[in-house]
């Protein structure tokens, strides 16, 4: 099954329920800090040690979802001007 998370970002679960609340992504190769990253891939602060950034998921992980969001799809205009967007369902 193909899956839209990257394989290097670190699940993190709520001790209490086990729920996911987000990920952890490498900063760089070689650095040692991580960024707090939301279930729809948005980053939730800027890089910091896996501990603080463990603790803004937990605390604001979920809570973010509530926010409005947008997302942009790939459009196209046909020679009538109407647009015309691509999607993967079907």
């Amino acid at each position: 099954m193909l899956s839209v998370i990257p394989e290097d970002w670190r699940p993190i679960r709520r001790d209490s329920d086990g729920e996911l609340v987000g990920y952890l992504v490498q900063a760089g190769e070689r650095d040692a800090l991580v960024v707090p990253t939301g279930l729809i891939g948005t980053p939730l602060g800027p890089p910091q040690t896996v501990e603080a950034a463990r603790s803004v998921l937990v605390g604001e992980g979920l809570a973010v979802l509530t926010r409005l969001w947008w997302c942009r799809t790939r459009t196209r205009r046909t020679p009538s001007g109407r647009q015309v967007r691509h999607t993967d369902h079907p």
